[in-house]
Formats: structure tokens, C-alpha cells, sequence
């Protein structure tokens, strides 16, 4: 499977949403640099919306999907 990223945005109610989705198959489990990056930039956009912006984030961080919303 390969990884799929998808920014939604609602105009009536300004929420936004990244989901992303699948494995970028680039390396083993465990040791695969693309997913890494592609997680890390992820956490770093939550913890900067939250800590920074002081804004409320709705997350959902698992293996293989992720959303923040």
C-alpha cells in the first residue's frame, strides 16, 4: 500500500482536516525513514497548533492513519 495525504476544508464552519493513510513502502517496518518523517511532521503541526496557537486539536495517531482535525 502507499501512503495517501488528504487536506480537507469546510468554508461553512473554517475546520480543517489531514488524514493520511497507508505505508510508503520505502523500507522494513520499523526502519522506513519516509513514514518516520511523514509522522514527525504530523506531531510537530499538533503540538504547534496546540502549543503555540493555544488552539484545541482533535488527533488521531495510530499506525498506518492518522487525522488531525
Amino acid at each position: 500500500m502507499l501512503m495517501a495525504a488528504v487536506i480537507s476544508y469546510n468554508i461553512s464552519d473554517s475546520a480543517a482536516e489531514l488524514s493520511v493513510v497507508g505505508h510508503a513502502a520505502y523500507g522494513p517496518p520499523g526502519a522506513n525513514i519516509v513514514c518516520a518523517s511523514v509522522s514527525l511532521l504530523l506531531q510537530t503541526l499538533i503540538y504547534t497548533v496546540e502549543g503555540f496557537l493555544d488552539l484545541d486539536v482533535g488527533y488521531v495517531v495510530a499506525e498506518g492513519a492518522s487525522r488531525v482535525s
